[in-house]
């Protein structure tokens, strides 16, 4: 294992910690599997678990906390190791930088995963392999951090002033969506969807919908949708 890279890994947790807006800003594109560290995969999966639980960042004394939940006593020793490396190193003050770094992190690791994946496709001749390497590729060009925008739209009234102001697609809460639509919802244009039926397009959209209305349209909306829905069900059943 690279010491610079794990020195870099024990910088990134400490920043993650340490920095709301570095946090805020990195978090929806690392994932555990890029840490070569198998103690820092580890602290960074408990931060990500408080996060999702709380809506708030870890402090150290929190993680540490957390520890004893921690079934396998080898787990619970590479955490609190790294913990402590994490603790011990200097946070790095520029946060433009350490994205800039954290980016470069993210495409090595993507690049390392898809060279194993692609030269062990070529050995064995399989092909799912040699797609599994070139879907990295592709993921690791498109790894990037929109400097002037936070966590997932946690503030909704920031979203729309944010994409209002700057004339760009609205993105939605859904990752998966957003990863197909580049750009977003752009104005003055017609984004056509199109699944199996039952897939749950509808469901898509209404849930897309509520982020822009008080919870009472909301609630009449989808009510009105889902007794469309009902209506829809007996005609076809009837035929």
């Amino acid at each position: 294992m690279s010491e610079h890279i794990t020195n870099f890994e024990n910088i990134l947790i400490n920043k993650l910690i340490n920095s709301g807006e570095f946090f805020g800003k990195v978090l929806p594109i690392i994932k555990p599997k890029y840490f070569n560290n198998p103690g820092n995969q580890e602290v960074f999966t408990l931060i990500k678990g408080y996060y999702s639980e709380y809506r708030d960042i870890p402090s150290l004394t929190e993680l540490v906390a957390q520890v004893k939940n921690v079934a396998n006593s080898e787990i619970r020793s590479e955490i609190v190791k790294s913990l402590k490396e994490a603790n011990s190193v200097s946070e790095v003050t520029n946060i433009k930088f350490m994205i800039k770094e954290t980016v470069s992190w993210i495409q090595d690791a993507l690049y390392t995963e898809a060279l194993m994946k692609g030269s062990d496709g070529l050995m064995k001749k399989d092909e799912k392999l040699k797609l599994e390497a070139k879907q990295l590729m592709e993921e690791m060009s498109k790894v990037s951090v929109d400097s002037e925008l936070g966590l997932d739209f946690d503030d909704i009234d920031e979203m729309i002033a944010y994409y209002s102001e700057r004339m760009l697609g609205i993105r939605t809460q859904h990752k998966e969506l957003n990863k197909r639509l580049g750009a977003g919802f752009l104005p003055e244009t017609l984004s056509l969807i199109l699944a199996a039926s039952g897939i749950g397009k509808c469901s898509k959209s209404t849930d897309y919908i509520n982020i822009f209305l008080d919870d009472p349209h909301y609630d009449i909306y989808k009510e009105k949708l889902d007794d469309i829905r009902s209506k829809k069900d007996i005609k076809t059943k009837a035929i």
